[in-house]
């Protein structure tokens, strides 16, 4: 069986790393709660963001597809990752030589502030984000810590749900077995009665016949 690593996506990132956004609150897509899936043994188990684990190749793939905003296989997620590293650094590279144009003078005033503006509104945003991120992220720990409380509860109950079934079969089960022995039984002692009955009632005829 041919197993693929998935992950369980804590922040959706966008293709150039910023964090995808819901349109109607403008905050980061973020997920919070653990999801019970089914591992390799077909058990149900609560799985938490930034988790990874394995599945068989197809299953993993329709997980993914099904639930892309939540899980991505381990290869495309370090891919992507990769590529957002490369489009940072493109994009330090290209605010590196707008400061340097700047200091040359390579640009008249006018360029100068335009750049200058372009430079400290990305600034801007980039602490807007990330502050928006440490607050997530926070936010994020105490739900994960609350979910892993619940998923421990969830875990025990379905244990003791498992061996409740396991029981009730094993009582069932006794149960019939009981049931054929008591049948056996009625019916052993049915036939002595019929037995013992049978000359009593040929005396009886005899009896009548005098």
């Amino acid at each position: 069986m041919n197993m693929v690593k998935v992950r369980f996506i804590r922040e959706r990132l966008d293709d150039i790393g910023d964090p995808v956004r819901n349109p109607q609150t403008d905050r980061p897509l973020v997920n919070g709660g653990s999801i019970p899936i089914k591992d390799s043994t077909g058990k149900l188990k609560q799985r938490f963001p930034g988790e990874t684990f394995e599945l068989p190749s197809e299953e993993a793939k329709d997980l993914v597809k099904n639930h892309s905003l939540s899980f991505e296989l381990e290869d495309d997620y370090q891919a992507r990752m990769r590529r957002i590293a490369e489009r940072r650094q493109v994009a330090d590279g290209r605010r590196y030589e707008l400061q340097q144009a700047m200091s040359q003078g390579e640009s008249n005033d006018e360029d100068k502030r335009k750049m200058r503006a372009m430079i400290e509104e990305r600034d801007r945003q980039r602490a807007i984000d990330h502050a928006r991120a440490i607050k997530a992220d926070e936010s994020l720990r105490a739900k994960e810590a609350e979910a892993a409380q619940l998923s421990e509860r969830i875990n025990r109950v379905l244990e003791l749900s498992e061996k409740s079934e396991k029981r009730l079969a094993e009582i069932e089960a006794q149960a019939a077995e009981r049931a054929k022995a008591d049948a056996a039984r009625i019916a052993e002692l049915q036939a002595m009665l019929d037995a013992a009955t049978k000359p009593a009632t040929a005396e009886t005829a005899k009896k009548k016949e005098k």
